[in-house]
């Protein structure tokens, strides 16, 4: 398997003082014809915090993530990339942007 799964869409989520419950919808994983597909593994989620850069926070297996221990009143952006078993990795989804209470 060389093709990289599709980016995942819907980066979505909600917080609370401390923590930021994120969820997305599911990639797809393909290969050409003939080839075997290895099947999305992952889904590596990077954060940042304000403007600063991002870095890789968790790797779930499913379609949701759960990043606590955050800081009160301050925003984090996330943005999520599959990953599939060959360890081909998708484009980053769309940026997802929110604020702890």
């Amino acid at each position: 398997d060389t093709v990289a799964p599709s980016v995942p869409t819907g980066l979505t989520g909600s917080s609370t003082r401390n923590s930021v419950s994120l969820s997305w919808a599911a990639a797809t994983d393909s290969a050409p014809a003939g080839a075997t597909i290895s099947g999305v593994s992952a889904y590596d989620v990077y954060r940042a915090k304000g403007s600063g850069a991002f870095t890789k926070v968790a790797s779930p297996t499913g379609t949701s993530f759960t990043d606590g221990s955050l800081v009160r009143r301050t925003t984090y952006r996330y943005y999520v990339r599959a990953r599939d078993a060959a360890g081909n990795s998708s484009g980053n989804s769309a940026t997802f942007s929110i604020k702890t209470r």
